[in-house]
């Protein structure tokens, strides 16, 4: 594993615990992906269209009430670190399908009278299984 890997590996467990333990996805952590991700959109420009275009769902469910905008900010990352439109999608098919299994799973999960579920995970697990 090189050093790139591992440390998105490492990034992405950091996000995943601490969207279980939270229910967020600080600023802290997601902004310096979303800064990087801006800046090798200037070479390599496809890299952010995919990562738009991948977000554009999340945007769609943070309207709505459906996650939160660290969920969009990681979203956005994982786009880019796709590399490809297609597999982009399937990690956020992916992650919405495992979310929603878990909540359907956690019925009784009560946040200030919604149900709740930590997207992190969801999307890390999915982005590592079908990115690394």
């Amino acid at each position: 594993m090189d050093v790139v890997t591992a440390s998105v590996a490492a990034w992405l467990c950091l996000l995943s615990v601490t969207d279980l333990v939270s229910l967020r996805l600080p600023n802290v952590v997601t902004v310096p992906g979303c800064l990087a991700v801006a800046a090798s959109s200037v070479p390599h420009p496809h890299v952010g269209l995919i990562a738009l275009a991948v977000t554009v769902p999340y945007l769609l469910a943070w309207w709505f009430g459906g996650c939160g905008g660290g969920d969009v900010k990681l979203v956005f990352v994982l786009g880019a670190l796709a590399g490809d439109l297609l597999t982009a999608m399937a990690v956020v098919v992916v992650a919405a399908v495992v979310t929603v299994c878990v909540v359907v799973g956690m019925r009784v999960c009560r946040h200030g009278g919604r149900c709740v579920a930590a997207h992190g995970p969801a999307l890390a697990v999915a982005a590592a299984a079908l990115i690394f």
